[in-house]
């Protein structure tokens, strides 16, 4: 069983940039967008030591436009923030809604950074405050197969694996991969800890959603049949493991 699941979770791993959530990426693109004003005087500084102002008496002695150079200079390593004149006008402050998209942003992309399974879990435990459960589908799909692939502790797959189901189970009668992922692992989940009746049931749904799919040509079969083996596979699996109860 861990077998057929690392082969659906390595299906999953290609497509590190599934967005768990309708997160507007186009923040970090208004980010780099916004004016960036550099106003700096040093030009103007050095038209002032080369064109007195008219104040300045013309008959101005080479000294005396030594010593006032000088002056600036000295005037200029004292204060040097006077003398830039805030080289960098200040961006405007960032709206709450643009700084959740921000963090909620940093969140998706922290978790899908992540290798190990407790980082995993950690990464999650972070998006769980700036996230509706039904945004997290996705992610508590990918870590219960990261979970079922390790096979250690079937009642944490079977729990990320029926939130996955409730987040992705759509009212409208429509199918989709993931869907079919999810009910896979719930049957996957099952069969580790001998609920085999539950086990097929969940199977054959994920078996029909594939046939679904297959036939309306809304996935490609290099996408399906992976899942499909390891659908197929379980199946037998259940079916032979309740014929030897």
């Amino acid at each position: 069983m861990r077998r057929a699941s690392s082969r659906v979770f390595s299906h999953l791993s290609p497509h590190p940039k599934i967005s768990f959530s309708l997160l507007s990426r186009d923040f970090i693109t208004h980010l780099s967008s916004l004016p960036t004003t550099t106003t700096t005087t040093t030009t103007n500084q050095h038209h002032h030591y080369h064109h007195p102002s008219q104040t300045h008496p013309e008959s101005c002695t080479k000294s005396d436009a030594l010593l006032f150079s000088k002056f600036k200079t000295h005037q200029f390593q004292i204060h040097p923030s006077h003398n830039l004149n805030t080289l960098v006008d200040q961006q405007p402050p960032i709206s709450s809604r643009q700084r959740k998209i921000k963090e909620r942003s940093q969140l998706d992309e922290a978790f899908e950074s992540a290798k190990t399974t407790e980082d995993m879990l950690k990464a999650f435990k972070d998006m769980e405050a700036s996230f509706e459960e039904r945004e997290l589908g996705l992610a508590c799909l990918k870590l219960g197969l990261k979970l079922d692939q390790e096979g250690e502790d079937p009642e944490k797959t079977l729990s990320f694996a029926n939130r996955a189901l409730k987040a992705l189970d759509r009212d409208d009668n429509r199918v989709s991969l993931p869907l079919a992922m999810a009910l896979q692992l719930l049957g996957s989940a099952c069969y580790s800890l001998k609920r085999f009746n539950d086990s097929l049931e969940y199977l054959n749904r994920a078996n029909r959603v594939l046939g679904r799919l297959e036939e309306e040509g809304s996935c490609s079969l290099d996408d399906i049949r992976p899942i499909l083996h390891a659908v197929q596979l379980e199946l037998a699996n259940s079916k032979t493991a309740m014929g030897r109860r």
